[in-house]
């Protein structure tokens, strides 16, 4: 079932989330933490992830507006980043996993 990015974000239904990610990210080897930004007319989410190799970081607005990025951590250089418009939950969760995925892949 997917939910709306403003219930999301601004109601913080993604806290139920979170428990059952982080588990799934540590299988990984990926922490994953989650901070709401200071309330503004286009409230966001932060989505940060870490491994022994890369930091990413994952921030969408419930305006649907989504910047995902990933560095690596011994230079310092972005290996990811990109712009998206994600319109729910499912979209979301399909941009999370993608920069898990790429991270993990980058471990070996």
């Amino acid at each position: 079932m997917a939910f709306s990015l403003d219930a999301l974000i601004t109601g913080r239904q993604f806290d139920q989330f979170l428990p059952e990610l982080s588990a799934r990210f540590r299988r990984l080897d990926i922490d994953l933490e989650c901070t709401y930004c200071k309330p503004t007319n286009n409230p966001a989410l932060c989505l940060d992830l870490e491994n022994a190799t890369h930091v990413g970081r994952l921030t969408l607005w419930t305006s649907g507006a989504c910047e995902v990025e990933v560095i690596r951590i011994a230079d310092g250089v972005q290996v990811m980043g990109e712009s998206l418009m994600v319109e729910s939950s499912d979209g979301l969760l399909a941009a999370l996993f993608g920069i898990g995925n790429f991270m993990k892949a980058a471990l070996g």
